[in-house]
């Protein structure tokens, strides 16, 4: 969220970009980087529980603690299709154990009431591609920064 939300927050892009910076090892780098998020958000521990995370999702409540994660997985499910997956070819920093499937049980879990068969995957994204171009977008004055 620094990097998608700079300025919205106490610690920002170049706050990140000094605390790896200011260290020879990559990993304590890291570790101190989630240090200060930690201390930004007045957290002592990360809940890494998957269940936890769909506690977020399922949870429909105008004040609940998923607002934002549930409709980004919503939208993720039904037009974007935007999987961060790690299945790709061997030797890559990130494994390989977040794959499609992984991703799509997210849709699965958090909206138990539509059927989420792989065609419906495919048809959602197949519409979102045609509503806005594919990877022949017709637009002008844009920049894509992916």
């Amino acid at each position: 969220g620094i990097v998608q939300y700079n300025g919205r927050f106490s610690v920002s892009i170049d706050d990140i970009c000094d605390i790896m910076n200011s260290n020879d090892n990559p990993l304590d780098g890291w570790a101190d980087v989630n240090s200060a998020i930690m201390n930004m958000n007045g957290d002592e521990c990360v809940d890494h529980e998957f269940s936890s995370f769909l506690e977020q999702l399922t949870d429909t409540s105008f004040t609940g603690v998923g607002v934002g994660w549930r409709q980004w997985v919503w939208q993720t499910c039904t037009e974007f299709g935007w999987y961060q997956t790690t299945n790709q070819p061997e030797n890559q920093v990130f494994g390989t154990l977040l794959d499609l499937d992984f991703f799509k049980s997210w849709c699965k879990e958090a909206f138990p009431e539509y059927t989420w068969e792989d065609n419906k995957f495919a048809d959602e994204m197949s519409n979102t591609n045609t509503e806005y171009g594919g990877f022949i977008p017709y637009v002008d004055n844009v920049v894509f920064v992916h």
